[in-house]
Parts: C-alpha cells; sequence; structure tokens
C-alpha cells in the first residue's frame, strides 16, 4: 500500500464491562487504532506505526487490514500489551483501571527507528498521545522527511513537561492539545480570550496552526500565518462513549488537510469522524463506517454550519 498518511501510537487490549452486565475481553483499542480509523474514512492509504505484543490475536490484525490499514509499521516486540479494565456505567459514568506493569506504555511505544521506509515517503505522520521523547523523534525524523507533522500531547507529559513539549513543536505543523492539556500546560484559562491567548502562545513555539479540542462545545482553531480563529461545534449526536473521539477526531483532521490543504475543512472531516467514535462502546462503530456515509454526515454538516453562519449574520 502506498501510505498518505502515518498514524503513530499505542495499541491496547482492553477489558470491557457494558451496562447491561456483558463483558468483552481483549478488545483491540487504542489511541493509534482511533486514529487510523478515523482517518481511512477520508484517506485511502492510512499506515498505523505502533508496537504489538504476541497476545494480540490474528483476528484483531485482520479487522484492521480489513479496514484499509497498513500494519507494516505495527512489528512484534516481546512483553505485553497495553491493558485495561474500561467499565461503564447505566449513567452514562465510566470508569477506567490500568491493568498493565509499571513501564509498558514506554517498551510499546514506536520510536523513530521503527519507521519503515516506505512510511518515510509519506505526506503526513499524526503523532497520537506517546510519551514525549517518542513523539519529539518521532516529529523530527517525519519532519525531515518532508511529511506534514501533527501532534497531539500525552497528557501526562503536559503535566510536568512542558519544555520537553514545547521543544518537539519546533518540528511540528499542527498541534492538537485538548482543553484539560492546554490548561496543565499553561495554567488556569477561563473564557474565550485565554484560550485565543493559548493558542497564540502554542503557535509561538513552533506550530503554524493550533486546534484546541474543547469536548462537547467543539474545538477552536488558530491560524498563525492570518492570525485567524474558527470555532466548530460538534456533530449533534446520540453520544454513548467518548473514548477514542480525540484520537479519531486527531486522524480525520490529518486526513482532511491531505484532502483539502485547508485547516477549518479539515476539522469538519474530524468532526465527522468523531461522530462515529461517540456513538457505540469502543472502536465499533468506527470499524463499520464506511466512506460514503461520512460523506452524507459531512455535507449535513456543512449545511448546518452555513445555515449558522447565515443567521448569525442576518441573512
Amino acid at each position: 500500500m502506498n501510505c498518505e498518511l502515518v498514524v503513530a501510537g499505542n495499541l491496547s487490549l482492553d477489558d470491557v464491562s457494558l451496562p447491561d452486565g456483558s463483558r468483552q475481553e481483549n478488545v483491540i483499542g487504542g489511541d493509534a487504532l482511533y486514529g487510523a480509523l478515523g482517518a481511512r474514512l477520508w484517506c485511502p492509504g492510512v499506515g498505523m506505526l505502533s508496537r504489538r505484543a504476541g497476545d494480540f490475536s490474528p483476528e484483531s490484525l485482520q479487522r484492521c487490514r480489513e479496514a484499509g490499514i497498513d500494519l507494516a509499521g505495527v512489528p512484534l516486540f516481546p512483553g505485553a500489551s497495553l491493558h485495561s479494565l474500561a467499565v461503564y456505567r447505566a449513567d452514562g459514568g465510566r470508569q477506567f483501571t490500568e491493568l498493565s506493569p509499571p513501564g509498558t506504555r514506554e517498551a510499546m511505544s514506536p520510536r523513530a527507528e521503527d519507521i519503515p521506509p516506505a512510511y518515510r515517503r509519506c505526506r503526513a505522520a499524526f503523532l497520537s498521545a506517546l510519551p514525549i521523547d517518542n513523539q519529539r523523534e518521532l516529529a523530527e525524523a517525519f519532519h525531515r522527511a518532508g511529511a506534514l507533522v501533527l501532534l497531539d500531547p500525552y497528557e501526562g507529559d503536559a503535566s510536568g513537561r512542558r519544555e520537553a513539549v514545547k521543544d518537539a513543536l519546533r518540528w511540528v505543523d499542527v498541534f492538537l492539545p485538548s482543553e484539560e492539556e492546554a490548561v496543565r500546560l499553561l495554567g488556569p484559562l477561563e473564557g474565550e480570550r485565554d484560550f485565543e491567548g493559548a493558542a497564540r502562545t502554542f503557535a509561538s513555539w513552533g506550530p503554524g496552526a493550533v486546534v484546541i479540542k474543547r469536548g462537547a462545545e467543539g474545538c477552536l482553531l488558530y491560524e498563525r500565518a492570518e492570525d485567524r480563529f474558527v470555532r466548530l461545534p460538534c456533530r449533534p449526536t446520540g453520544a454513548v462513549d467518548t473514548t477514542g473521539a480525540g484520537d479519531t477526531f486527531g486522524g480525520g483532521l490529518a486526513a482532511g488537510l491531505l484532502r483539502t490543504g485547508k485547516l477549518v475543512e479539515a476539522a469538519c472531516c474530524g468532526t465527522i469522524s468523531a461522530s462515529y467514535a461517540v456513538e457505540s462502546f469502543g472502536p465499533q462503530g468506527l470499524f463499520e463506517a464506511e466512506g460514503s456515509a461520512a460523506e452524507g454526515r459531512l455535507e449535513a454538516y456543512l449545511k448546518e454550519k452555513r445555515s449558522g453562519e447565515d443567521s448569525g449574520n442576518g441573512n
């Protein structure tokens, strides 16, 4: 496969307890999976860069291949997979318990040495929430190879390793922190002006564009060259499980940038990708989603967006 876009991140095997009392074990997950599934709705050549342990079933890997994801960048490594227990309650709450031994995340996170030669020819790389040292060397490697680089920070590093994050962003084109990660990096933020200031600060560290993900409120986009802000709402949908929504959004946005070359249009693609992620437990809805249906959702979303803009202008 000719990989236009590479999604780098972790893979996991999770046990899931649903509100009806049923339980599923060893469900494939992880930010690399969600990002790749969000991207493949808009880009036919998506490669995954991660590390897998021997406990991944052939069926799980085959399901990724059937979804159109290239796995040349997912080599077998010794050790155990990232593993957690996710308990979903009837009231909509959820609880995650980490079951992996200490050090598993670091051991199973991809590094620049893992990049296959074919992936170095990609047009864009989306780096999901890996340890910041891994993200920095991957960002530099892909940047030097001529790829557009998008980075979603790891929440733990946002709290205590601000300078390392700042250093990594020298190699990044689009930075995608969540609202919480922005606060961890810069301190308390209140109101729209504070978030606009945060976006400008992040852009001063290197990226030409910043996208602050704000959960149910949508996202704030900032483009440094035009000093322009745009706010996008979420697509109205019945949210069942928000796990992986941010990763799915990032993957969809990265693919949208390759498709359109425009940040706002790309973020609309990411918004539609995320709408599939939240409609069912785990990645099931994303595996089942089809590009043609996503195109229909995008068209309806853009129509509603234009209608709202016209109303706001008094037309």
